[in-house]
Parts: structure tokens; C-alpha cells; sequence
């Protein structure tokens, strides 16, 4: 299954690339697409929504992406996205 994930803000895309272990030769790829960049799940790559659109894939939105990984999520307390995740999962009643 192809599958994406659509990170709409920089700090989304830093916790999606961290959090797949992904590393990119630019450390600010999110800004080529900015709020239409989407992360690959099936391999090391990235692109906008519109290319992932018109190839078929199935775009998660971060918040899906994320709730679909909770019991996977590991969280550091130094961690700077630490506040933004709580609250995240806050929104998405998720305990």
C-alpha cells in the first residue's frame, strides 16, 4: 500500500522525520513544499500533495499518522516537541 504523510507545519515535519528515522541530505527539505509536503512511508522520500494525489497514494493527515502510531511513540521530557505532542493528544483524546 502507498502511503504518505502530510505534515502542514515545519514542527510536524521535524517529528515525522525523527520519529521514521529519516534523514534527509537538506535539513530544510520542508521548505521546497512547506505545507504541502508529504513524507513517504514506504521508502526515504518526499514530495507535495498534488504528485502523491495523482500516483494514487493514501495521504494520512500528521494527526492520523500520529494517532495510528501512539503505541509507538516514545517521548523524550528534554524533547522540544514535547508540549506540542501533549497537547496533540490532548485534542485527539488520546491518554
Amino acid at each position: 500500500m502507498k502511503v504518505v504523510v502530510h505534515c502542514k507545519t515545519e514542527q510536524e515535519w521535524d517529528i515525522a522525520t525523527e520519529k521514521l528515522g529519516y534523514k534527509w541530505s537538506d535539513a530544510t527539505n520542508w521548505d521546497f513544499y512547506k505545507e504541502d509536503s508529504c513524507i513517504n512511508l514506504n521508502e526515504v522520500y518526499y514530495g507535495n500533495t498534488k504528485f502523491y494525489i495523482n500516483d494514487n497514494y493514501t495521504i494520512l493527515s500528521f494527526d492520523e499518522w500520529l494517532t495510528s502510531l501512539k503505541e509507538h511513540v516514545i517521548i523524550e521530557e528534554t524533547d522540544d516537541d514535547l508540549y506540542y505532542l501533549i497537547e496533540l493528544f490532548k485534542k485527539l483524546n488520546i491518554r
